[in-house]
C-alpha cells in the first residue's frame, strides 16, 4: 500500500463487446484500445499481455475524498487513475489527467459484464465497477472512488 506505481503503459489491440476479442492477425497486438463509459467520463486502457488481464482506468473529473492519500513523490495528478490485473491489489497511479473528447475505440455495454482476462467490469453511463479473480477491485464515479 503506500508504494507508488509508475507505469510505462503499452496498449494492445483488444476489443470488448460481449466479451474479449483480439484484433489483428493471429491475435497479435495491433492497435491501441480504450473502452469508455457512454458518457465519456471514464476511459479504461486495455493491457497488452495476451492471456493476462489488466486495465488502467482514468476518471477525468472527480470529487469527494481520495481513495488513498497522495504519496509525497507524486507531483502529478492523484486520485484519477486506477490499475488492476488478474490477481493482486488495485494500485492508484500518479498520472496527469487531460480530458479528451475522444470516445475511445469501444464503449462499455451497460447490459453486459465486460471481461479482460481475469478482470471483469460492469458499467453504467458514468460508473465503472471492476474486480479481479482475487475479489480486489474498484468503484469509480465522479463523486466516489473506492478501492476494495
Amino acid at each position: 500500500m503506500g508504494q507508488l506505481l509508475r507505469i510505462g503503459w503499452r496498449i494492445a489491440g483488444f476489443a470488448c463487446a460481449a466479451g474479449l476479442a483480439a484484433l489483428g492477425a493471429g491475435g497479435a497486438a495491433a492497435e491501441s484500445a480504450t473502452i469508455a463509459t457512454t458518457a465519456n467520463t471514464i476511459h479504461c486502457h486495455i493491457g497488452d499481455d495476451i492471456g493476462k488481464g489488466s486495465l488502467l482506468c482514468v476518471i477525468f473529473e472527480r470529487e469527494g475524498p481520495l481513495a488513498r492519500p497522495r504519496p509525497a513523490d507524486c507531483a502529478q495528478g492523484w486520485g484519477h487513475a486506477y490499475y488492476i490485473e488478474d490477481h493482486g491489489p488495485v494500485q492508484m497511479v500518479c498520472y496527469q489527467v487531460s480530458k479528451t473528447d475522444w470516445r475511445g475505440n469501444f464503449q462499455f455495454d451497460v447490459t453486459q459484464t465486460a471481461r479482460f482476462g481475469g478482470v471483469s467490469c460492469r458499467a453504467t453511463r458514468r460508473v465503472v465497477d471492476c474486480r479481479n479473480l482475487d475479489g480486489n477491485g474498484f468503484f469509480l464515479s465522479r463523486r466516489e472512488q473506492t478501492i476494495f
